[in-house]
């Protein structure tokens, strides 16, 4: 959980761990590019949606992560729970996410999109029957990524597929 979007401290905290994807990530650009000022910021936290993090825009965008050029958005599947079927889950995050994409335009910070992690393994199998079915993560994957691919078509965003990135590593690990 990023200490960032914690209590009072929504978006004036600058959390860095050196261990993390972000981290690693702005290490290797700056040597690609031959840069000591560009920042990867980490503002993934757990449990975050669409939901929780659009009303926060604001705070974390005001202030420690003012300077802010690009967003790569990858949120959705902690979105899940707020929708009980298909069509709403579809046609709910799709809203929120171009309410999100305006208004990083709006700012002048160029959104871009990343598809869904792959994951293996997680909740309850939609073969059983259990209430929670519509929780399992495969499912609500495909759903997630053909909503940005959706938007991303329509902004004319860029794209970035991390899922066929996994799908392919997986097929070719031991």
């Amino acid at each position: 959980y990023d200490a960032h979007l914690q209590g009072n401290g929504k978006g004036t905290v600058d959390y860095v761990c050196d261990k993390a994807y972000p981290k690693i990530l702005e290490t290797l650009l700056r040597a690609e590019l031959n840069s000591n000022v560009l920042r990867v910021y980490n503002l993934g936290y757990y449990g975050a949606s669409l939901n929780t993090y659009i009303p926060q825009l604001d705070a974390i965008f005001g202030d420690v992560y003012a300077d802010v050029k690009m967003v790569g958005i990858t949120l959705f599947i902690n979105d899940r729970g707020y929708y009980n079927s298909d069509a709403t889950f579809i046609e709910g995050t799709k809203t929120k996410l171009e309410q999100m994409v305006n208004y990083f335009l709006g700012k002048n910070i160029v959104p871009f999109l990343v598809t869904s992690q792959v994951v293996t393994q997680w909740g309850n199998n939609p073969n059983t029957g259990n209430v929670y079915d519509y929780m399992y993560n495969n499912h609500i994957q495909k759903l997630a990524n053909l909503v940005k691919r959706d938007v991303a078509e329509k902004y004319q965003l860029e794209i970035i597929d991390m899922n066929a990135f996994g799908q392919l590593l997986l097929s070719s690990s031991d």
